[in-house]
């Protein structure tokens, strides 16, 4: 370095290396100790550029805020036109339906449509819970169509059979005698079930003949 000049030491944001810039400095006439410095102008945009660069290194990559925002965003479900349309066995349908019965499984076969509501030509989904044991049916539920999506209207709890008829929803139950073997009772209580514009509600109700005996 000459002598009569002052060095800035400035760190260098790529390597981390100390880089020295001299600036030359000029004393004033009769040594008043006025100092000159004639670099200044190019001298603060290079330290102010050296700043950005060393920040930039050390910040990690900003995130794509709407892609993030699309990930996390919970799915829009398409709309139905019929309940045949949707699987049945999924989890978050048949779910509230199994504890509702307390247990229990829903199978493919035993999803049944028919227009038993309101007589719009759009079916419902009558969705039986089977025990997978002696108990039989545990129950049904009645799907419908509200706002393009299928909504659990009704749950009707059983222990024995679940059949459509017609515009009914029967329900068997076993009426065993002291002397029935408990797999087979020879009487069954039979309760039909009927729209009634808000709900399926019990219209009959007799003993009846086992004939599966």
């Amino acid at each position: 370095m000459r002598p009569g000049s002052v060095g800035i030491v400035a760190a260098s944001g790529f390597k981390g290396a100390l880089t020295r810039l001299p600036v030359a400095m000029t004393m004033g006439e009769r040594g008043s100790g006025s100092i000159v410095m004639r670099g200044a102008v190019l001298l603060v945009p290079l330290l102010m550029l050296l700043a950005v660069i060393c920040i930039g290194d050390d910040s990690e990559p900003a995130g794509d805020e709407s892609s993030m925002a699309e990930v996390s965003a919970a799915p829009i479900l398409e709309s139905i036109e019929s309940l045949r349309e949707i699987d049945f066995t999924a989890a978050a349908l048949v779910g509230p339906l199994i504890d509702a019965a307390g247990g229990g499984e829903v199978v493919p076969e035993r999803v049944e449509f028919a227009d038993l509501v309101g007589d719009d030509g759009v079916e419902e989904a009558f969705v039986i819970v089977e025990s997978g044991g002696t108990l039989g049916d545990l129950g049904v539920g009645v799907f419908v169509i509200e706002g393009g999506q299928a909504v659990l209207r009704q749950f009707i709890q059983t222990a024995g059979r679940v059949e459509l008829r017609l515009d009914l929803v029967v329900i068997l139950e076993g009426v065993w005698a002291d002397d029935d073997p408990q797999c087979c009772p020879a009487e069954l209580l039979e309760r039909s079930y009927q729209w009634d514009g808000a709900r399926f509600t019990v219209i009959t109700e007799q003993v009846v003949s086992n004939s599966a005996q």
